[in-house]
């Protein structure tokens, strides 16, 4: 991220907070999610919201390890709000719908046969783009409706009342979403040196 001129980072922390603040130290700046053991990711994002709304920024999955070359195009993509797509599907992944260089969908309950590819979970809103994100979200979870959902949950709302989002191709880059112990190991022992080998 340092490398892509971010160094403003906030990690939102609740699962394992303590490890991963000893690891972090004072890199980066916390944000506690209280509800972590009951809410999802559309709650964290709103525990940033008096950090985040008003501003540009950049959203990360913590469990996606990736080629740097990935975030550098999403951030470099004109539009309000981008998300970083793989266009060959990927299993077990958020999927998008695209047509004419927009993303018309998003959600795990796209079928395969209507999918133009995945949300690999990158993703960028400009100082507008964060506006209407957090305005919608608060629709989203409004009277405690929905805070167990994936953030993706509001960008589709706004999909659905004609908000243009953009996508930046991944082009068959390096990530991957880390979900068990042989992906930890792949990223490690071949996806981590194959990166390395091209600096």
């Amino acid at each position: 991220m340092n490398s892509c001129g971010i160094v403003d980072i906030f990690v939102v922390l609740g699962y394992h907070a303590k490890q991963i603040k000893e690891l972090l130290d004072n890199r980066v700046s916390y944000i506690l999610n209280k509800e972590f053991a009951t809410t999802n990711n559309i709650y964290s994002l709103w525990c940033a919201r008096n950090e985040l709304k008003g501003n540009a920024f950049v959203c990360l999955y913590s469990d996606v390890f990736f080629d740097r070359t990935i975030l550098k195009d999403c951030l470099e993509k004109e539009g309000d709000i981008v998300l970083a797509v793989e266009t060959n599907l990927v299993p077990e992944t958020c999927r998008v719908k695209i047509k004419e260089g927009l993303i018309k969908g998003i959600g795990k309950e796209i079928p395969d046969s209507e999918a133009s590819g995945n949300f690999i979970g990158i993703s960028k809103f400009s100082k507008i783009g964060s506006e209407i994100l957090f305005e919608e979200i608060e629709r989203t979870i409004q009277d405690g409706e929905n805070l167990d959902a994936y953030f993706i949950k509001s960008l589709d709302e706004l999909i659905n009342r004609g908000q243009h989002v953009y996508y930046s191709e991944v082009s068959g880059r390096v990530w991957i979403d880390i979900d068990t112990m042989d992906d930890l190991e792949r990223a490690i022992n071949e996806l981590y040196p194959k990166l390395r080998r091209g600096l």
